[in-house]
């Protein structure tokens, strides 16, 4: 059985910044990932992984599950 270890990044969120994400790359565990988003990304953005394929990581925008209520 075959294991990617970086499937293990899907549905991990985090906000965009100076520190993690330059260049459409996103800085993970020490390690560069290409982004591929449908949307332009700024610092800033609380995003999502829907995806990773090879060295390539799919991401979302999406909302911090970290709401005041």
């Amino acid at each position: 059985m075959n294991y990617n270890f970086d499937n293990r990044l899907l549905d991990r969120a985090f906000t965009l910044s100076t520190d993690n994400y330059a260049d459409g790359f996103v800085k993970l565990n020490g390690i560069y990932y290409r982004v591929a988003a449908s949307e332009k990304l700024t610092w800033g953005d609380e995003v999502i992984i829907v995806g990773v394929q090879g060295n390539t990581i799919r991401i979302e925008k999406g909302e911090s599950k970290n709401d005041i209520i």
